[in-house]
């Protein structure tokens, strides 16, 4: 053998030589650097495992072919790169040469010995051969220089059709080093958008080819197997290999959060890789074997990262969780009208809106329901919102029986600019229907509130059925009104329009009105619902009508007088809320003509008010 400077390649080979005889060895590694010993390679022939990551492919003897394949395809969809060294002997009587084989037979799968370099046989392929032996049948090239060229189907003659480039000089500004003894850089790429495969040698354009391969070669089946094969003719024995160079494997991972907090599935991981050699396989630590990943929960993600010779990368990131978003400080802002709330939020992505609704259970689940778990039913309810007006709400309260009840209770819906949203429930504003009915003679409420002159009447009673009782023919049966001095000096502060403003301070609400036929009126008043304590006094045109009286569900009767040519102002004067604020007191205003029932309701800081007014003739 021709004495030569040491490297690592050669004097490894030389080591072999020394210690085997003449076989052709196949070398593999990986940035200058033996291989993992998991790296994914199947040997045929009479290739075999010498120690970790070096492999003979040709023993001694003659007319031996052997191959070592990666166990993992590549996608011809996807582009590569692949880089190695290649060494194809010393001396004069090497043959036959190394070949770059992709082909769909699998992984037991090599080629003719001789001139076939192991390749030859093998379809569908595609070979890029390195050929340091001139045949017979190739006299018609130049050159005994060693000869570089693309085939297809495995057919070494390059006179037929399936050449597709070259042949062409491995080396030509290198002419006659090219088996002495020496490494050759070769590098072959695929860009499948181009649809081209490159092939340079030393660093130097050596010949390519464009078309489409994973058509007219693959028969439109995208993966391949790929590998090298190596033989030996039946005179002509000698020691070649490559040297399998490859960036190492670079694994990027970047994750974005979910926009809404709460197990939302909105994450995503997006995974960037370099280097390695052929197709990556993916295994995310979730199970998923996909690139990127999408519609994640909040979490740590790992991923390990194969490449088609076994190099591994494996990295980890971390989806993040929004903060949640919250809604706080709740504040009543009314007493018994709708709606009677509002709120801040904070977490999640400001600014905020909100929506102020009721959620609605009849039947059953409205009877069992309570303030504090309400959640328990919301499946079962319909929301109302409060932009979609009030019929659908008073739909279900003026239908509520005993047998089909009706429990509202107020919410408030937030939203955030990402458009989550978050729903709470306001347990101070629970309302079930129907009301409970109060005592005999006086029916039941009809109805809460009064914006309007003109309020539906409800029948006369009939000549038959007992009149309401004046104060007078009550007193054996009724309490007793009690009375003290504490309220005498309460004063009644008027607008510039003559209407009551305050009363001992407290802010009189004058928006409810009823329009009545004649000067003398009977009213009755009772606690709202159920006796929960309440206490009032009534104010009737610079009168106390009542002091401190503790209503109860049986009614209380006053005979009053109504001024035709003035306004005339019942106001409510709360003393406490009860049990269940605000203070509510139930009413009937009989005329003589017909009978109609009104609710007013007072707090500590405000007062309710009825205004009477004859009915214009």
């Amino acid at each position: 053998m021709t004495s030569v400077a040491c490297n690592f390649l050669f004097c490894h080979l030389s080591r072999v030589l020394q210690n085997s005889g003449n076989f052709l060895v196949l070398t593999l590694l990986a940035a200058g650097i033996l291989l993992p010993a998991q790296a994914q390679v199947k040997l045929v022939g009479a290739a075999r495992k010498l120690d970790e990551n070096r492999y003979r492919l040709t023993r001694e003897l003659p007319a031996t072919a052997g191959a070592a394949w990666a166990e993992n395809t590549i996608d011809l969809n996807d582009p590569f790169e692949i880089n190695f060294d290649v060494f194809l002997g010393c001396g004069n009587n090497n043959a036959d040469g190394v070949a770059f084989v992709l082909q769909q037979k699998g992984t037991k799968t090599v080629g003719q010995i001789g001139s076939g370099i192991g390749y030859k046989g093998i379809s569908p392929s595609l070979v890029i051969e390195f050929d340091n032996y001139l045949n017979e049948f190739e006299s018609f090239f130049p050159s005994t220089e060693t000869h570089v060229a693309i085939v297809k189907n495995g057919d070494n003659d390059h006179l037929s059709g399936n050449t597709l480039a070259g042949p062409v000089v491995m080396s030509p500004q290198k002419a006659g080093s090219s088996r002495q003894c020496k490494y050759h850089k070769v590098k072959v790429s695929w860009e499948p958008a181009s649809q081209t495969i490159d092939v340079y040698v030393d660093e130097v354009f050596t010949l390519s080819w464009t078309g489409d391969m994973v058509n007219t070669v693959f028969n439109g089946k995208p993966d391949v197997y790929w590998g090298f094969t190596a033989a030996t003719s039946k005179t002509r024995i000698n020691a070649q290999g490559v040297l399998l160079r490859f960036k190492p494997l670079n694994l990027n991972l970047s994750a974005s959060s979910p926009n809404c907090a709460g197990g939302n599935k909105e994450g995503a991981i997006t995974t960037k890789v370099n280097g390695g050699i052929g197709k990556y396989n993916y295994k995310w630590s979730n199970g998923a074997t996909t690139k990127n990943l999408n519609n994640l929960p909040a979490g740590t993600y790992t991923l390990t990262l194969t490449d088609n010779w076994g190099n591994k990368a494996t990295e980890t990131v971390s989806v993040s969780a929004p903060a949640e978003l919250q809604i706080t400080d709740i504040i009543k802002i009314g007493v018994n009208e709708l709606y009677n709330f509002k709120c801040s939020a904070t977490g999640g992505t400001p600014p905020y809106s909100f929506r102020k609704g009721y959620a609605i259970l009849n039947g059953e689940p409205a009877q069992q329901v309570s303030a504090l778990d309400f959640k328990k039913y919301d499946n079962n309810a319909k929301l109302v919102y409060e932009q979609d007006g009030t019929a659908t709400l008073d739909a279900y309260i003026n239908n509520a029986t005993i047998q089909n009840p009706v429990a509202i209770v107020g919410f408030i819906t937030a939203s955030d600019a990402n458009g989550c949203t978050t729903t709470q429930f306001m347990p101070f504003d629970l309302r079930k229907y129907p009301l409970p009915l109060p005592p005999e003679p006086v029916a039941s409420i009809a109805a809460l509130k009064i914006d309007s002159d003109n309020l539906q009447e409800q029948p006369r009673l009939q000549p038959d059925e007992p009149a309401l009782p004046n104060l007078a023919a009550s007193s054996d049966t009724t309490q007793i009104p009690h009375t003290t001095n504490n309220l005498d000096n309460v004063k009644l502060v008027y607008t510039e329009r003559n209407v009551p403003a305050t009363l001992n301070n407290r802010t009189v609400k004058t928006g409810k009105r009823m329009v009545i036929n004649s000067e003398t009126v009977n009213l009755s008043v009772w606690d709202d619902e159920y006796d929960d304590g309440d206490t009032i006094s009534i104010y009737y045109n610079g009168e106390w009508l009542l002091r401190e009286y503790r209503l109860k569900t049986k009614p209380y009767h006053i005979t009053i007088k109504v001024d035709r040519n003035a306004d005339n102002y019942l106001i409510l004067y709360a003393h406490n809320e009860g049990e269940r604020p605000p203070n509510t007191a139930a009413l009937t205003i009989d005329d003589g003509k017909s009978s109609r029932r009104v609710a007013l309701s007072s707090g500590l800081n405000y007062c309710d008010a009825l205004n009477f007014k004859f009915k214009k003739e």
